[in-house]
């Protein structure tokens, strides 16, 4: 992967940013006035101090923790959400049989009253 140099310099002094200031990185391109250079150093130094100020560590962490909690409530649903579905089909089935069995009646009331007559 081939990286700007400037993004480069930015990535290898911001470990170390009072260093990047006294002396020019070889991938640094010399163009690039010493001021400059020394701003991409600083700016690699604060980069790397907000990381570690900002917590973002735990927020990954608790945003781990609640997925995991919330992944066996998610595996529950499914689980339940496929007894609901046999159960439906359960359901039909009956509904289907109750259908046939109000058409036997239907044609049994039907031969009773010839019978009575």
């Amino acid at each position: 992967m081939s990286y700007d140099p400037v993004l480069r310099h930015f990535m290898l002094t911001s470990s170390r940013p009072s260093q990047a200031a006294q002396q020019q990185p070889l991938d640094m391109d010399p163009r690039l006035p010493i001021k400059l250079q020394e701003n991409v150093a600083d700016l690699g130094g604060l980069a790397k101090q907000i990381l570690r100020g900002s917590k973002s560590n735990e927020h990954l962490m608790q945003a781990a923790r609640n997925l995991a909690t919330h992944e066996a409530n998610v595996d529950n649903s499914a689980h339940n959400l496929k007894k609901m579905s046999l159960m439906v089909s359960q359901l039909q089935f009956q509904a289907e049989a109750i259908e046939r069995s109000l058409e036997v009646m239907d044609t049994l009331q039907d031969q009773l009253q010839t019978l009575q007559r």
